[in-house]
């Protein structure tokens, strides 16, 4: 099987703030966890970090890096009124 092709984030004030994502080697084995997020982005880290807080056993598995997809491209802007 072919090594994944990392492709860069998008251009987006994300991409040109975020610190260097940590590397990770792909997963090549069976592995168990009581709950896996499918997904690198808002939802997906956040599920996975509030799991984890509460002490279950969480895996994220992404095919880019975290923030890469729509979570990466949003503006998040909010304007009153």
């Amino acid at each position: 099987m072919n090594a994944p092709v990392r492709l860069p984030l998008p251009p987006s004030l994300y991409a040109d703030t975020a610190v260097a994502p940590t590397m990770t080697p792909p997963l090549d084995a069976d592995k168990s966890v009581s709950v896996a997020i499918i997904g690198g982005g808002f939802t997906g880290l956040s599920t996975a970090l509030h799991l984890a807080e509460q002490g279950v056993d969480v895996t994220v598995l992404e095919a880019q890096q975290p923030g890469w997809g729509a979570s990466g491209n949003n503006g998040g802007q909010v304007n009153p009124g």
